[in-house]
């Protein structure tokens, strides 16, 4: 599951806005020894992958966010909907709408691929709070 989880920069962001995890124990964000790139891993994957050495803690590790958990997160405790809607057969736009009165806060006039379009919407609702 590629996309299971928010990139780590965005989880990054999210904490310093006081995000928080109501469930324990899904995932965390290891390094990749080869890359130096940061991703999300299930606890199942780390606990059964036979090629776990491949990744390595971080200095300050954080709790994995599931992309669910921050859309929720947004809506319930910020009033921040965010929609991803297909433009064209060539991507997506975005669009942050305030959930209680329904009016648009953001929205997007590029066309990006579907999570390029969803991690920027989150990235915009992050700075609106």
């Amino acid at each position: 599951m590629k996309n299971m989880f928010i990139p780590y920069e965005l989880a990054v962001k999210a904490y310093e806005k006081r995000f928080e995890i109501k469930s324990y124990g899904i995932g965390w964000y290891y390094k990749r020894r080869s890359t130096g790139d940061i991703h999300g891993l299930d606890t199942f994957y780390i606990d059964t992958n036979q090629n776990i050495e491949q990744w390595e803690s971080i200095d300050e590790p954080i709790e994995a966010i599931l992309y669910q958990q921050i859309l929720d997160w947004l809506r319930e405790n910020h009033n921040l909907c965010i929609y991803v809607m297909d433009a064209t057969h060539n991507g997506y736009f975005y669009q942050i709408n305030n959930h209680k009165t329904r009016f648009n806060v953001k929205g997007s006039s590029e066309v990006l691929p579907y999570y390029e379009a969803l991690n920027t919407a989150i990235e915009e609702a992050l700075k609106l709070i």
